[in-house]
């Protein structure tokens, strides 16, 4: 490469991951325009095929570590099919106490779940979220325990 060749700009993974979910998924819907969580109830069946078989995370803090196999199912939450490192997670998807890193994280299999509500672009940080009504079980986390994300 010659240095007049065309450089690219400095991109984070986070964003590269996002920008290319939304290629390969149908439309979400714009910042603000719905609320994931009265969206209708859509099979995970169908949110697979959606994802191309990939799982949903659920990033969650450090200090719930341990803490699947102490419960049978996680309530109701956000999910996102992009990986982002624990600073990115905070810019991306509209966490609680976002100043709290996430170094802890799901990998949720949908083949156990019984409804999936979105693709939503997250209206603060635009990323993708979609909504678990029911929860999840630790039988539908892949690893059956929480990964360590860096």
């Amino acid at each position: 490469m010659g240095s007049d060749a065309w450089m690219a700009p400095h991109l984070s993974a986070g964003w590269l991951a996002t920008a290319l979910d939304f290629e390969m998924l149908p439309p979400a819907s714009k910042p603000g325009d719905v609320d994931v969580t009265e969206m209708p109830d859509r099979s995970a069946a169908e949110v697979a095929e959606e994802l191309g078989g990939r799982h949903l995370l659920h990033y969650v803090h450090e200090s719930r570590r341990g803490t699947l196999a102490l419960r049978d199912r996680w309530g109701p939450c956000f999910v996102t099919p992009t990986p982002y490192s624990p600073e990115e997670a905070s810019q991306y998807l509209y966490l609680p106490e976002p100043e709290r890193l996430r170094y802890v994280a799901f990998l949720i299999c949908l083949d156990g779940i019984d409804a999936v509500r979105g693709p939503a672009r997250v209206s603060i940080g635009g990323g993708i979220e979609y909504y678990l009504p029911y929860g999840f079980t630790r039988d539908d986390v892949e690893t059956r325990w929480e990964v360590t994300v860096r």
